[in-house]
């Protein structure tokens, strides 16, 4: 099932900043990241939520979100698939991009997605890592429904366990849409094509800015899949490791002040 276009301010608009959900299919993990922001910063931040199925549509619905409600060239930040989704939007859009800030990116080579697995697999149980294969063999085959968006969410939840150092106990995102499990599997396809194909890595030599990356060192997501990838094919980029931090660092008890020290340095202009 499809949710509709919609967007949440923190503050008043026009915003400065935009903060991209993961998923996809999925979204809901910026919600607390803009409100770190929002709170921390003292800036309004734009939370854009998507409904297409395909990487063309997505673009087009956040360039019309943010034209409508940000001050443009405006700050992106893309937290996990959202990463991408900025980096391609920002390619496509580069007039209407100031600084990209791409929080725990997935690995630009698919030579690291079994890397990615082994991490996240090694921070479940036997029975959780049988039941996590199952979920993803049961929404290769499902033909779509309430099944597939159940399927999708209890695979989330697996995710979510594992993605953690040392998670705070914030409360639920309000306003999440449900997951929509045709919309992942249609956009996550899409999106691993053009990872296996090289066509995302060569998104990013086309920016017109320099990326900046924030990774947890206990990430599932390998770092290496971003810095060791983008060093060789010669690709000029930034990136922050923090200690003891998982996939949402605003999320994390030892990594959160350091995350929002690190955007009000990279955000906020020098006094």
């Amino acid at each position: 099932m499809g949710y509709e276009m919609s967007v949440i301010v923190h503050g008043l608009t026009p915003c400065p900043v935009a903060a991209i959900h993961g998923g996809p299919g999925a979204p809901g993990s910026a919600c607390h990241l803009a409100e770190l922001i929002h709170a921390e910063l003292g800036i309004a931040v734009l939370e854009p939520y998507q409904s297409a199925t395909d990487i063309a549509g997505l673009t087009a619905e956040l360039d019309s979100q943010l034209r409508m409600h940000c001050a443009l060239p405006a700050v992106l930040i893309g937290h996990s698939w959202g990463a991408w989704l900025a980096a391609l939007y920002a390619e496509r859009h580069p007039e209407n991009v100031r600084q990209l800030i791409l929080v725990g990116s997935g690995p630009l080579s698919a030579d690291y997605v079994p890397e990615l697995e082994r991490r996240r697999e090694a921070r479940l149980s036997p029975e959780e890592r049988r039941r996590f294969h199952a979920l993803l063999e049961k929404l290769e085959r499902s033909g779509g429904g309430a099944d597939q968006d159940a399927l999708l969410k209890e695979l989330g939840a697996l995710c979510h366990q594992a993605d953690f150092y040392a998670p705070l106990a914030l409360p639920a995102a309000p306003h999440t849409p449900a997951p929509d499990g045709a919309a992942y599997e249609a956009i996550w396809r899409e999106a691993a094509g053009l990872r296996r194909s090289g066509a995302l890595l060569e998104v990013f030599r086309r920016l017109a800015i320099t990326p900046v990356f924030i990774h947890g060192d206990s990430d599932p997501h390998p770092p290496e899949g971003i810095r060791a990838v983008l060093e060789a094919s010669g690709i000029a980029f930034g990136f922050h490791l923090l200690k003891r931090c998982g996939h949402e660092p605003w999320a994390e008890r030892y990594a959160r002040a350091e995350f929002a020290r690190l955007l009000k340095t990279l955000i906020l202009p020098t006094p």
